[in-house]
């Protein structure tokens, strides 16, 4: 009992008020020594998003039933707050082998992480990392395919006239792909059109044009 003198104490008031001696210490014992992995559990978890689920002695569980830290030789309703730091730390290092990369990704590209942030403030848990994720590795390539567009530069401002004119995400993502294929035969057209003005300007003056 010596790493959790706490546990010394507690076994002190069972011994006073009658348990049996052997189990007392036993059960102590083994609470002590879980006590110890359960509060460097929770110290680990301290500078984490999961700091605000840790089982503090006088906290309660989500139905309002105060953890139990077992501190005395008797059946306690409420869950394990050992039980309950433990299964903290595993989901905290859940979220890190599995949402960290895809986080990191999004906050790279910036402009996808304020939906990451408004959808955990809304409560549609981690897999919106993932979602948001996935919509900008759907994005990127649009992204990329809008950059031609300064060859093009009439063309940037037509696209950006059409996005800014509706919220249908659809809408906009085909909108890039409409106007770079519209600005690559631009470039063609003003091409064979320069072509005319040096090889043959007299067929700018026919009626067919």
């Amino acid at each position: 009992l010596a790493p959790a003198p706490w546990r010394l104490y507690l076994a002190c008031l069972d011994l006073r008020s009658g348990c049996e001696p052997h189990w007392t210490l036993l059960y102590h014992a083994g609470f002590a020594a879980l006590d110890v992995m359960a509060v460097i559990c929770m110290i680990i978890l301290l500078p984490t998003h999961r700091s605000c689920y840790l089982p503090w002695p006088g906290t309660s569980d989500s139905d309002g039933v105060r953890y139990s830290w077992g501190t005395r030789m008797e059946l306690s309703p409420g869950m394990s707050a050992h039980t309950e730091a433990f299964m903290q730390l595993g989901i905290c290092l859940l979220d890190i082998l599995f949402f960290t990369l895809p986080l990191l990704f999004v906050f790279v590209t910036i402009y996808r992480f304020p939906c990451i942030v408004s959808g955990l403030l809304k409560g549609k848990g981690r897999w919106c990392i993932w979602r948001q994720c996935g919509y900008v590795l759907v994005e990127l390539p649009i992204i990329a395919l809008s950059v031609l567009l300064l060859v093009a530069p009439w063309r940037l401002v037509w696209l950006v006239l059409d996005v800014t004119s509706t919220k249908d995400v659809n809408f906009r993502r085909f909108a890039v792909g409409h106007h770079v294929a519209r600005a690559g035969a631009d470039v063609v057209a003003i091409t064979c059109l320069l072509v005319l003005l040096v090889v043959a300007p007299y067929r700018l003056l026919n009626r067919d044009f």
